[in-house]
């Protein structure tokens, strides 16, 4: 269900509206937690990411909690890696949700450590 909170470690999707496996479609916020309608891939080992052992989440959403302590950033391409605000974040991902990047979450605690989109 979509009420459940992602528990540690490392999650990574790309932003395609159309769907496909591994794609965020849409999201929504509601006070603390970002909702995330399709598919991610998974890896409780938050340091070996990508790189680790991971597996293809079989939910149709996933709920992350953030709270004072996350970090937001964009990355990748030639440009140093940007910190943001949660509201300049979000405003980011709404622009860029059709666009093939990446959208990550460290997930420490049972919280967002660090949501992150990547190109």
């Amino acid at each position: 269900p979509a009420e459940d909170l992602a528990v540690d470690g490392y999650y990574w999707s790309s932003l395609l509206t159309e769907g496909g496996e591994g794609t965020c479609t849409s999201f929504s916020l509601n006070g603390d937690k970002i909702t995330c309608i399709g598919g991610f891939y998974y890896n409780e080992d938050i340091e070996k990411g990508e790189m680790g052992e991971s597996r293809l989440l079989d939910s149709e959403s996933c709920t992350f909690l953030m709270n004072d302590q996350t970090q937001y950033m964009n990355v990748g391409g030639d440009n140093p890696d940007e910190y943001m605000s949660r509201d300049e974040f979000m405003k980011y991902l709404d622009e860029v949700m059709d666009s093939g990047l990446g959208l990550i979450f460290y997930v420490e605690n049972g919280a967002v450590t660090k949501a992150v989109i990547s190109s």
